[in-house]
């Protein structure tokens, strides 16, 4: 008996020695992050939890609406002794119905993972003409069109900046201070599309510098 244990001691001593010799590979954990709740009403906060970051990293987060728009969020800080953090993220009140997502990324560990939510909000009347946050003419066009875009929901006069999304996901241009909104917190402007843009669908998107109201509209090119 005395025998068995001895044996049994020393292999438990080689396996800690061989999980503490430097430059072992050890598997680190898959990120995860879920929200709290599958669905939230527009207006309200949901709260979503991150797991298995570098520990103490920095952690930047964005959401996209179901449109496609991108609205920028704050970084966070992973905690020091797990790598957990919270999230919180303030749906706007104007909010569309539809499928969200939201994308964390770490700084150190450069991974991003992303979960999805259900959003209950904003369903335009078909039936009303001016019930509407956004509107694009044509819908879509060969290269070379020039789209007119409408928005609605930002501040009197508010200053806006707007950016087009191309097909594969990089920003194809961008416009910091690009127009104002009129004193009915409406956005009116045109893009004409280059006439070498590649087919397929874009997004332009508007988002204005003190509501952080954000529209994404979706156009195609073909």
């Amino acid at each position: 008996m005395k025998r068995q244990w001895n044996i049994a001691g020393t292999v438990l001593m080689l396996l800690l020695a061989i999980t503490l010799l430097p430059g072992t590979v050890v598997q680190a954990q898959t990120i995860t992050l879920e929200p709290e709740r599958p669905s939230v009403e527009a207006g309200s906060t949901l709260r979503l939890f991150g797991r298995n970051f570098e520990r103490g990293e920095r952690v930047s987060w964005w959401t996209t609406n179901p449109h496609g728009a991108v609205l920028g969020g704050e970084r966070v800080e992973a905690s020091r002794d797990s790598g957990y953090v919270e999230i919180f993220f303030e749906v706007p009140e104007d909010a569309d119905s539809g499928r969200w997502f939201l994308t964390a990324y770490g700084e150190e560990s450069q991974e991003p993972v992303i979960a999805s939510f259900g959003v209950i909000g904003h369903d335009p009347d078909p039936n009303d003409p001016d019930d509407f946050q956004i509107k694009v003419a044509p819908p879509s066009g060969p290269a070379g069109t020039e789209f007119a875009f409408a928005a609605k929901g930002y501040d009197d006069n508010e200053e806006i900046s707007y950016w087009i999304t191309a097909p594969d996901g990089s920003i194809y241009a961008a416009f910091p201070k690009g127009a104002d909104a009129d004193e009915t917190g409406r956005v009116d402007l045109t893009w004409q599309v280059p006439y070498d843009a590649p087919r397929g669908m874009w997004v332009m998107t508007i988002q204005g510098y003190d509501s952080t109201v954000a529209r994404g509209i979706r156009f195609e090119v073909f």
